[in-house]
Formats: structure tokens, sequence, C-alpha cells
């Protein structure tokens, strides 16, 4: 014997079906809406003895039948026992009986109370059987029909079917009777009813059987029983002025923006006198460290202001709406006790921060609202709004409004480097961080995390991950350092490649820079994105050789004639090479053997026939390989380098060693 207010809301055209309400309003539910039947076990592999189509469904797109195989004879129907259906519950389906041609045949039956196994075939059955005669059957130990020699027919009731939709209401009773009613969808009258006591079975799984089945099945639920059902009214069209709640009745809004149209409504409950004479007056408060806006002292609340009367620098501000007038008369939208009666109460825009007289007789109801805006000077992070009567504090607040701003993250500062220009490292990579400060006035500890983009300005902010001018960093490469009260400092690390593209004067992209981006997360969602000035990346040319020059073992006045060592040079810079080379002459302990026999080419050769062969000098001479700049980690850029040399006569026969250079120059 209790009330509840439900709320109805229309004409929302963006508005769809959400999955899982029936689960979660019902004991058992199925509307059969997922297309398939894979959670039920029995007759449900071939021959497919029942369907999950669009050819007989009562609501939505889809329900149950037997197309295809409506002339068989299931053995032990479908069922499910993964759920349980029990005494003291109303079980509640809607059923296609179909009479036409051969179809008048039809012994379908809708199980409950299904028993574990289910292909033992001990459960109960409402079978709206068409053969021999029109009936309503309440059976138990159903594998097919009413009648298939396991079952037992329980009760019966004469009727006439004709062709259409029924809805039936099984109430199984705590005291093992079962009542049956089977409703007419047309007009929603009772067609029959059928009754019976048995203590069989109390509780149990759910499921489908037939002998002959040429209609269908659709929204099978299951929900506790009540003895009358609830009564209804309905009550008048509640207008919401061009609103919308943005959280419940008495729930603290939890990101709320500044300088957005926002509305707090008031109820006010008179159960003493009548009083008249009320201006009901908009104040808010800066929660602070209380711990809920109840608990802060009345002293600490303002006058929200006008914006015709001038803001200032307060934080709420009253402004005008397009969607009704200043003092228009409010409809009862919020719950109220059933013993007080209602009264207009009056709605607020600028002008006005508090209402006209009104009066509030005794055991009278009343709500009051006003339109409003957090301003620019909304720093905190909680603000609380309560009415008074022309600022004097009303007898008692039961609830006082919260509202918990939504301050995005504000990026101050943002550099790459440190604003320096960057420097490669041969062969390697260079940390190179994006840094700076951010902001979050709803406290650092609402900041989650950082995403950043390093990349060259040639390619775009949006470019996509390259090693050579693209650097996109997840949260993983960033953090917050040094935080404290609303501020914390960043740091985003990309592990630039020696190759990355260099910037500077005369390379080929001179005229570019490299640049930072950053974007900051707070745990609500909300970001701010940031740029930052450009560095350069130098040029470098570099190289590597990692193999000694081994002529091997040769006898005085010989030559290495077509016996080559090699070298393998490696670009390891950032742009195309050639090289220079020069060297030493070779000694030993007993003499020297001059640099100069030294011959190499870029292929092999036999010395004393090259004609391709350059002589190797102490001065550093130009050597054209064209190893152009590396753009992977994963496919070196290298040359190779051959090597002869001869051993005049009169060299001493000993071990002789010298030095080669090999330096990177400009392509």
């Amino acid at each position: 014997n209790s009330f509840a207010d439900v709320y109805m809301y229309y004409d929302n055209v963006g508005a769809v079906n959400t999955s899982g309400v029936g689960t979660s309003t019902f004991v058992f539910f199925d509307d059969f809406e997922d297309g398939d039947i894979s959670e039920y076990s029995g007759d449900t592999s071939s021959p497919d003895l029942f369907n999950v189509d669009t050819s007989f469904n009562y609501e939505g797109t889809y329900g149950l039948d037997a197309s295809g195989t409506e002339s068989s004879k299931t053995t032990d129907g479908i069922y499910r026992t993964d759920t349980t259906i029990s005494q003291g519950e109303t079980i509640r389906f809607f059923q296609y009986v179909d009479m036409g041609g051969g179809a008048g045949d039809d012994e379908p039956c809708t199980l409950f109370g299904v028993q574990t196994p289910g292909s033992n075939n001990q459960n109960y059955g409402v079978c709206l059987d068409a053969y021999p005669t029109d009936q309503v059957i309440i059976s138990k130990d159903i594998s097919s029909n009413s009648d298939d020699g396991s079952a037992t027919e329980l009760a019966t009731t004469s009727v006439t079917w004709a062709t259409g939709w029924y809805e039936v209401e099984i109430d199984w009773l705590t005291d093992n009777t079962i009542n049956v009613t089977v409703y007419d969808t047309t007009d929603g009258s009772v067609f029959a009813t059928s009754s019976v006591s048995d203590s069989s079975y109390s509780s149990g799984g759910m499921g489908f059987s037939y002998w002959y089945q040429h209609g269908g099945w659709d929204f099978y639920t299951s929900r506790e029983y009540a003895a009358s059902d609830p009564t209804y009214v309905f009550g008048l069209e509640q207008l919401d002025s061009g609103a919308s709640w943005k959280v419940s009745e008495n729930s603290p809004v939890l990101s709320q923006l500044t300088s957005e149209n926002v509305r707090v409504r008031f109820g006010v409950q008179n159960t003493g006198t009548a009083i008249t004479g009320q201006n009901f007056r908009l104040q808010y408060a800066d929660r602070a460290a209380y711990a809920n806006c109840l608990a802060v002292p009345y002293a600490n609340y303002n006058d929200v202001p006008t914006t015709s009367g001038g803001c200032g620098t307060e934080a709420a501000c009253m402004t005008s709406s397009a969607e009704f007038s200043n003092r228009a008369s409010t409809t009862r939208l919020l719950s109220v006790p059933n013993s007080l009666t209602y009264a207009q109460g009056q709605i607020m825009e600028d002008p006005s921060n508090e209402t006209s007289n009104m009066g509030v007789p005794e055991n009278n109801y009343t709500e009051v609202e006003y339109n409003f805006q957090m301003t620019l000077y909304a720093t905190s992070s909680v603000y609380c709004f309560r009415m008074t009567n022309g600022g004097t504090s009303l007898a008692n607040y039961a609830q006082m409004a919260e509202m918990r701003m939504l301050h995005a993250p504000n990026i101050m500062s943002l550099t790459l480097n440190g604003d320096q220009n960057i420097s490669l490292v041969e062969d390697n990579t260079r940390s190179v961080s994006a840094t700076g400060t951010v902001v979050d006035l709803n406290g650092y500890e609402d900041l989650a995390f950082a995403t950043s983009t390093i990349y060259r300005s040639g390619v775009g902010m949006s470019c996509g991950d390259d090693l050579n001018n693209c650097y996109q960093l997840a949260s993983s490469s960033c953090s917050f350092l040094s935080c404290s009260g609303n501020v914390c400092d960043f740091s985003c690390t990309a592990n630039l490649q020696y190759f990355a593209d260099p910037t500077d004067l005369g390379s080929d992209f001179e005229g570019q820079s490299w640049l930072p981006q950053v974007t900051i997360y707070d745990t609500g969602g909300n970001s701010d994105t940031s740029s930052g000035l450009g560095v350069l990346v130098y040029t470098m040319h570099a190289l590597s050789v990692a193999e000694s020059i081994n002529y091997g073992t040769l006898s005085v006045g010989s030559t290495t004639e077509d016996i080559n060592a090699t070298t393998t040079i490696q670009n390891t810079g950032n742009d195309n090479i050639d090289v220079s080379l020069d060297g030493t002459d070779l000694v030993s302990a007993g003499g020297s053997i001059d640099v100069d026999k030294q011959k190499y080419a870029t292929s092999t050769f036999t010395y004393s026939a090259c004609v391709i062969c350059d002589f190797l000098t102490g001065t550093s001479t130009p050597y054209e390989v064209d190893l152009p700049k590396p753009t992977s980690t994963t496919s070196p850029v290298t040359e190779e380098v051959f090597w002869g040399i001869e051993v005049p006569i009169g060299s001493a026969g000993l071990s002789h060693q010298g030095v080669n250079t090999f330096t990177a120059k400009p392509d």
C-alpha cells in the first residue's frame, strides 16, 4: 500500500532500445530479440524443430516458431534450467494460434517448473490445444503435447480458438495452486480461465514443446506475484520549459561548465501555519573543505546577482532564457508527500533572482526554479545553492543543491627540448622531451594522462607514426611531475633516431622545424591540447666502419693480386654521404711500407691490372660511395670498399700495421 511517481518522457527522436532492461526487470525474461536460442537445450539440433525469426513477433522484431517443421513432434522440446521460476510468481507469454488449413491440428505447450535434467520431461505446461477439440489444458510431465503418453492432464477448459494472438498469465501460487488466464489481445478481455492444485514441483526452468505447431510464441516473462495489479492515474502533462534534468532529484551535478545556462529547482513544504509575503531568493556558497552543503555556515552564502545588475566577480549569476518568461508559474515536477497540496510556484530568469510575493498555505507545497550560469570566476571545485526569504534563512533545510564544476585541464606552457635545437647521436637515439605546466582547478588529482606528438612541421600534427618525422607518444611516454594543489609539471619523451629528418640551413627540409603537441585529459574525459614553438634538428654526417683491413700473409716483392680485403661503410647519420679516405704508412720493427702501395675500389679487382682503383695517400681524398640517408632501424645503408696492397722488395718480412681513416662528407 504505497505510491510512486513514474515520469514518462517522449518525442526523443534519438532514443534507441536499451538492451538488458528486461532481464533486470523480471525474474525471467526472453523476448527473442537476440535472434537465437543458443541458450536453450533439448531439441535444438538437426532437425531444427524451433526457429527464431520474424514470422511471429508480438513485440519487437523476433519471435519463436516451428518454421519448416510445423507438422513435427518434439522429443523433449527446448528448455532452460539455468534460471529458476518459482511458486509465488506470475508467468506471462504471448502465443499465436493459427486455425487456418492444417493448422487446426496444433498442440503446442508452454513449459514452466522444468526439472533438471530437462530430458526427463518433469515439468508443468499450459497447452493451447486445437486437437482433437479446442481447449486450454494445464498438464505436467510433457515431452510434446498434453496427452503424449508421458504427460498428465491436470485441468481443461473448452474454448473456440480464432486465429490471432493470445496473452497467457499463469499465477503459480505458494499454496500449490496454478491459475491460468487467457486474454484476447484484440480488446484485452478475459478469453478463458483454468485452475488446478498440484504439489509435484515448486520451482524449475522454462521451455516450449509441441505436436504440430503452425503458430508461434513471443515475450516470455516471470515476475513476483501480486494479489492485485497496481492501479495508476495519469497526471497532467508536465511541461519542461525547454530543459531536461541534468541529474536525478537530490543528487549533485557532477560536471558543470562555466558560461552555460543551468537551472536549479527547489521544493518548499509548509507543514505549519500559512505563510505569506515570501520572496524566495537564490544564494550560493563555495563548499570549500566542508563535508557537504548542509555543513556550510549560513554566513558563507551570498545572493546570486543578475546580469542586468552586474555579475561583478561572483561565481554565479542570473541569466535570461528564451524558454520561459520571468516568474512564470511552475507545475509539480519533484517528489512530495501525497498528504500535501501543490501550490503553483515561480521560475526566475534575469533580471530577477527572487520571486514576487508568494504565499504557501498550511500543508501546501510549491516549487521554485532559477536560471543562471556559473561565471569564469567559478574557480572552486564545488558550490552550494539554497533559497532564502529575501536573504533570511528559511526555518529548515532538508536539502541544499550541490554543483561540482567541470574544470578542464589548462596547459600553461609547452616547450620542446627546452627550446634548444637538437643534435642527434650517431647510430643511436637521443631523448627529446616536450615539457610544460598544466593547471586543473579540480585539483591535480583530477589529471588522468597525457599524450603527445613530436613531429616535423612539414608532415603536420596529424601525421602517422614515422621514425623519420613523426613520433606519436602514448600515455606511457608521458608523466606528471612535481604536482601540488592545482598544478603539475609534465614531460612527454621521444627517443629520436639518428636518421630523424634535419631542418637546419642547407638541409632538404630547410625552413621547417620540429614541433611539440600535447593533449592532457582529466578523469572526466575533458582535455586541453597545446602546441609549442619549433626547434631545429641539425644535420649529422656520420659513418661507421666495423672491420679491420687484413691483407693476410704476403711474400716480399708480391701483391694481393685478385684477393681483396674488404671494409663495410654504414651511414649512421641523417643525410646522404660520400667519404674521404687517407692513411698512414704501414710500419714494423724492421721498416715500413709506403701508404700509396694500397689500392681501393668499390668492386673486386686484380692489383696488377686494376684501372678503376685509386691509390691511398696520406692526404684526405674524396671518394664517391653515394650512401643515401637511412630511413629505418631494420635496413642499414651500407657500401663495401675493396682493398689490395703491394709488398715492395726490400721490405722487412715482419707484420706491418697502419691506420686508414674514413671521413663522412655531404653527398
